[in-house]
């Protein structure tokens, strides 16, 4: 499963033990037998998911027909557009352990109106759980060096995104609305092997280094998990504490995509010049020679 696709969320059968999947590590950010308020569950593809872990979930969907499918795995659903936050009247404050917003923020108007509505409904131990697409993903940034930006139905570029988001810019987006984040995990999408179509000749070695050099250049989705700010200094601490651990891990792993870029580059030219050899071996010249090589061979023979 490509962990880019948006409706992933909605058809695709979730394995919560894969390491490198959004779903997987939001659904373990959420925890077992919680009480959860998801934002746009969709046809509860999520919502059954978290029922596997005890949890018990309320939905917001825009869609009838998905908001009647997730009935199925869902205490209540509630058909609603999550911009019109009138939705939120109908719950009962500090109900909820955990607020789940997957790969749902970037299709909304007002995400920080959204969040900072769900403030309210949560518990003063709850925790919120974001999941969003990095725009900066280095296959992006080469697209734009290409002079293309191609929407797709999904993907990082997805047609029905308003809104596009960086690490800075994801982190800015829940403390502006109250919360501190606690935890953010990646998902990792290595050059060149996105959704996003690239003339890969047509990108220097320089050029990759340079891309590359970002440690968050192969990050492809932020899973976010963040907890209510109340001004407490050992929340702060520990915030900026996971910040820098997972600088540090985002490192080595830029280390690790550097060299892999490194060797694509030599396979590459071996492989060009393997297609070269094997072209002059086929041509006449090569072959109206031979009689004269095996004579040159058995004279250095002689001597």
């Amino acid at each position: 499963m490509h962990p880019a696709k948006d409706t992933d969320w909605n058809y695709n059968e979730i394995d919560a033990s894969l390491p490198n999947s959004s779903h997987a590590l939001a659904l373990g950010m959420v925890g077992h037998n919680k009480k959860v308020l998801e934002l746009g569950c969709a046809g509860g593809h999520v919502t059954r998911a978290l029922n596997k872990q005890g949890c018990r979930v309320t939905g917001i969907e825009i869609d009838p027909e998905s908001a009647m499918r997730a009935k199925a795995f869902a205490d209540e659903v509630i058909t609603a557009d999550l911009c019109d936050l009138s939705w939120a009247d109908k719950l009962e404050p500090e109900e909820f352990d955990v607020v789940l917003a997957g790969d749902v923020l970037e299709h909304l108007s007002v995400p920080h109106r959204v969040l900072r509505a769900c403030r309210a409904l949560l518990k003063p131990s709850g925790t919120l759980v974001v999941s969003l697409p990095n725009i900066a993903h280095v296959d992006a940034r080469l697209a734009l060096l290409q002079g293309r930006f191609d929407y797709r139905p999904w993907g990082l570029l997805d047609d029905s995104h308003l809104r596009f988001y960086t690490k800075e810019s994801a982190h800015l987006l829940v403390s502006d609305a109250g919360f501190v984040p606690v935890e953010t995990a990646r998902v990792i999408v290595p050059v060149f092997d996105s959704e996003v179509d690239l003339d890969r000749d047509a990108v220097s070695s320089e050029v990759l280094d340079k891309v590359l050099g970002d440690p968050e250049a192969e990050t492809y989705q932020f899973v976010i998990s963040a907890v209510l700010d109340t001004g407490d200094v050992a929340v702060h601490s520990l915030s900026a504490r996971n910040a820098e651990l997972g600088e540090q891990l985002m490192l080595e792993r830029t280390r690790t995509a550097i060299l892999g870029a490194e060797v694509h580059e030599l396979r590459h030219r071996l492989a060009v010049a393997e297609a070269e050899c094997r072209e002059l071996l086929n041509t006449k010249t090569f072959r109206y020679l031979a009689p004269l090589r095996r004579l040159y061979g058995e004279l250095r023979g002689q001597k």
